[in-house]
């Protein structure tokens, strides 16, 4: 769906390695907010892809149309299939009742498992990433994975790439321990820094919502604040207007 990029984003909104929509995510249970998106979890989200995947088969009793549902959604195949007065993909498709993104999408999936199957009789080598490994930590509170990774000298890109759905870098404010991965073997040196942190160096952070016309500057003076490092927590192009309620 997306090369294997965990934060891939379509211009329609569909996040991640499987490309869920915020709708059809939170139906298969990712957690979707101001501060996780577990559409950019690729354990969480490939299981997730299964389940839609299984319930589209029980839908549509195809696996081509499955398959076309996914890319399209169950319902757009199904009033495909009422125009046609077919149950046939390659019939459907060749008809034109589908998107062209759709029709194409069936043969392409079909082309891959034949290339992936035999390698190199396509030119291709098998040369697969080795696992990722990673031991999970139990965080009660919020935290900025920047100080995490200060206080156990531990490299926050490691830190950043394996917790991809932070959209904020720092645990989600939460009654329930959110679970931290970290490089394996570092499971206990970052439990030990996070259990030596004082009160005064963890996250304080509030939500508020823009009014019309009001900047980043506005909002980082009201709070006190430097304005970059509102910026930098919203993860917001500098200079870019903020719309109203953002």
């Amino acid at each position: 769906e997306s090369s294997f990029v965990v934060n891939a984003r379509s211009p329609a909104g569909a996040v991640g390695i499987w490309q869920f929509i915020p709708s059809t995510g939170k139906i298969y249970g990712l957690e979707i907010n101001q501060w996780v998106d577990q559409r950019m979890d690729p354990e969480l989200s490939t299981r997730a892809a299964i389940r839609f995947l299984r319930d589209l088969y029980e839908r549509l009793s195809d696996w081509d149309l499955a398959i076309a549902g996914y890319n399209t959604g169950g319902t757009n195949v199904e009033r495909a299939q009422d125009r046609c007065k077919s149950k046939d993909f390659w019939s459907i498709a060749a008809a034109g009742k589908l998107r062209k993104e759709t029709r194409r999408y069936v043969p392409k999936f079909y082309a891959f498992l034949l290339m992936s199957s035999d390698p190199a009789a396509y030119a291709f080598e098998k040369n697969p990433d080795p696992p990722v490994e990673y031991e999970t930590v139990m965080v009660k509170e919020q935290l900025d994975m920047g100080l995490i990774a200060r206080k156990s000298a531990v490299d926050r890109a490691s830190l950043e790439e394996l917790n991809a759905p932070l959209l904020r870098s720092c645990t989600p404010p939460s009654p329930l321990p959110y679970p931290l991965r970290v490089p394996k073997g570092t499971g206990q040196i970052i439990a030990a820094a996070i259990e030596g942190l004082g009160e005064e160096e963890k996250s304080d952070y509030v939500s508020y919502n823009a009014k019309a016309g009001e900047s980043v500057e506005k909002i980082a003076k009201r709070y006190g604040v430097d304005a970059a490092s509102v910026i930098e927590l919203n993860r917001l192009a500098k200079g870019k207007k903020l719309k109203k309620g953002q």
